[in-house]
């Protein structure tokens, strides 16, 4: 990792760990699930819109990371939950921003859990999203902007 990649990772934790939600904008969640690992953090919970991006990342972190699927790391997608109990983290993909039943319900039901759970951190993670999708997700849930 290079000394810029090294900045990006400890500005990306500090302003996770210091919101609740917060969006990323301009990085891969792969990179950003490596930046969460890498600082020690686990617990997470991936989600998305689409059904194989969500589950094929979950799976191939928790075999290159040696991590458990379900118990550090998991997925949450439609008909399929392999979720953890106590999640800390929940990465939503920018894919999640797009209109529709399925993403409307979603977003209501992570308003709902971060009201209920103030140790809970969602990250959006909106690498090619556009301004409006950001200013929604801002204005929605109060949350911080991370630009890399």
């Amino acid at each position: 990792m290079n000394a810029n990649q090294n900045k990006v990772t400890i500005n990306i934790i500090n302003i996770i760990t210091g919101s609740q939600v917060t969006i990323i904008h301009g990085q891969s969640s792969l990179l950003t699930l490596k930046s969460l690992i890498s600082a020690g953090c686990t617990d997470i919970i991936v989600t998305e819109a689409k059904r194989i991006f969500p589950i094929n990342l979950s799976k191939t972190l928790a075999e290159e990371l040696g991590m458990t699927l379900g118990k550090e790391i998991g997925y949450a997608i439609r008909n399929e939950d392999k979720t953890i109990e106590d999640v800390k983290y929940i990465i939503v993909d920018e894919a999640i921003t797009m209109k529709g039943e399925y993403t409307d319900t979603m977003i209501a039901k992570l308003k709902d859990l971060i009201q209920q759970r103030k140790d809970l951190k969602i990250v959006f993670n909106m690498k090619d999203s556009n301004e409006v999708s950001i200013k929604a997700i801002k204005d929605n849930f109060n949350a911080s902007l991370y630009i890399v």
